[in-house]
């Protein structure tokens, strides 16, 4: 057996390895893991405000019998403590964008451009506990869901390793106590860095 060979073969068992000792953690040790992955307590105790700015794009399919096609735009984001307000900004009269907003007690959701409500904000009205949970943004909400486990107390399960898009990651699932039905959420991490992925389902 040649070197490349015994090289790929304690790369594959190391791997194997690793994906075993991941699997068998639990949701406290793995959610710890995560946070750690943003930054020592201290540090993150530290952290009073957040904001972000980039471009978001929108493709639209039928809404009010209208078909918005592409919008090109921005996006802004502000939190700090249990604040949080998400604008999103389309160059687009039918469909300006949306205004997501939580104000420590209760959501501010509103559609821009057009009579009536998006199905993006009639969905964060009739189940706003993805706003009051803080898992919409992710860690650039101030009142991230897994550094706020102790406040909402929900159910969190750690999956094991599952594959999505291709990719095999760490999925939590997140079950929040007052959800109306069997609505819950996914939350998926890298497996060697434990940092979120952009991905809600």
């Amino acid at each position: 057996m040649d070197t490349c060979s015994r090289f790929l073969i304690v790369v594959l068992l190391l791997a194997s390895h690793f994906a075993g000792a991941q699997s068998k953690l639990s949701s406290d040790e793995l959610i710890a893991k995560h946070l750690n992955s943003i930054g020592t307590p201290e540090i993150r105790g530290k952290e009073k405000a957040i904001a972000a700015v980039g471009a978001s794009s929108f493709d639209g399919i039928t809404i009010t019998n209208n078909y918005f096609g592409h919008s090109e735009g921005n996006a802004k984001l502000v939190s700090q403590g249990e604040l949080f307000q998400y604008v999103s900004d389309f160059k687009n009269p039918l469909y300006e964008g949306e205004m997501i907003a939580w104000n420590g007690k209760q959501t501010d959701i509103a559609t821009r451009g057009q009579e009536r409500v998006s199905y993006l904000a009639a969905f964060f009205n009739r189940h706003p506990y993805f706003i009051r949970d803080g898992l919409f943004g992710g860690t650039l909400n101030r009142g991230w869901a897994l550094e706020n486990t102790g406040v909402h107390h929900p159910n969190i399960r750690f999956d094991g390793l599952k594959k999505y898009n291709g990719r095999r990651l760490l999925q939590l699932t997140y079950d929040p106590m007052k959800s109306e039905g069997a609505l819950y959420a996914k939350i998926y991490l890298e497996p060697d860095t434990f940092v979120t992925l952009p991905l809600f389902t």
